[in-house]
């Protein structure tokens, strides 16, 4: 696929010769990406011009957290010890479409799996993390120790709360864009 300035070129080389679909007026609206195509068979010396509308495959209905990234506000523990990251800590988590993982932890990078249930359900594999040294004060440890071991989620008034096991505490994050 090639492309410039909105307008890109797809070409298919089949048994009776080249398929070339061009693609222009591409633009990304509130519905999906929309475009235009105009495909060229030329041995059957065709012309077909075509405005498409392609939208966003929707989560699974069974993985809510799919394809959401957040940032930690707290965690408590409900011996009331809350636990806050310092001004410029970045402790993030982003959750993908096929299972993964990811985020920082302070300076530090992770990666792993997870599976959440349209019930409520969560767990977190083992993750894999570099281990660079954070600065004195940082929260990073705890967060990425109590990540993996939350067992339960809740996305209540925009933002995702994780529990700990045994009502030991909670993760609590807001949405990032």
């Amino acid at each position: 696929m090639t492309g410039s300035m909105g307008r890109y070129i797809l070409t298919r080389r089949t048994a009776e010769g080249t398929v070339i679909i061009y693609l222009s007026r591409v633009r990304r609206t509130p519905e999906g990406l929309t475009f235009t195509t105009t495909r060229s068979n030329t041995p059957r010396r065709e012309r077909t011009v075509t405005r498409m509308v392609c939208v966003p495959a929707e989560r699974s209905a069974a993985d809510p957290l799919s394809g959401t990234k957040w940032a930690l506000e707290e965690i408590v523990y409900n011996d009331d010890k809350v636990l806050k990251p310092y001004q410029n800590e970045k402790l993030t988590v982003e959750f993908g479409a096929d299972g993964t993982i990811a985020g920082n932890a302070g300076i530090n990078r992770f990666r792993g799996s997870y599976s959440a249930g349209k019930d409520g359900s969560f767990s977190a594999g083992r993750l894999a993390m570099t281990r660079a040294m954070n600065p004195p004060g940082s929260i990073a440890d705890s967060y990425a120790r109590e990540l993996q071991r939350a067992s339960r989620f809740l996305l209540q008034d925009g933002k995702l709360i994780l529990l700990l096991p045994v009502d030991t505490g909670s993760v609590i994050f807001r949405r990032l864009p």
